[in-house]
């Protein structure tokens, strides 16, 4: 016979100075980066390639 103990998950205690969130944004989005510009968010990187003429990419934005 075999048995399991269930226990429950305790998330670990987050101290709320040290998060940090990361997204990306299309770099096509403009609208959105003023949107996240607006409310903390700053630029960190742009990781684009060119593809057939166009620009493709995104923006890594960091909450500051």
């Amino acid at each position: 016979m075999v048995t399991s103990e269930r226990t429950q998950f305790e998330p670990p205690e987050l101290d709320s100075e040290k998060r940090e969130t990361v997204m990306d944004v299309n770099i096509d989005k403009y609208d959105a980066v003023r949107f996240y510009q607006k409310r903390g968010f700053r630029i960190a990187a742009e990781n684009t390639i060119r593809h057939e003429g166009r620009t493709l990419g995104n923006r890594p934005m960091r909450n500051v």
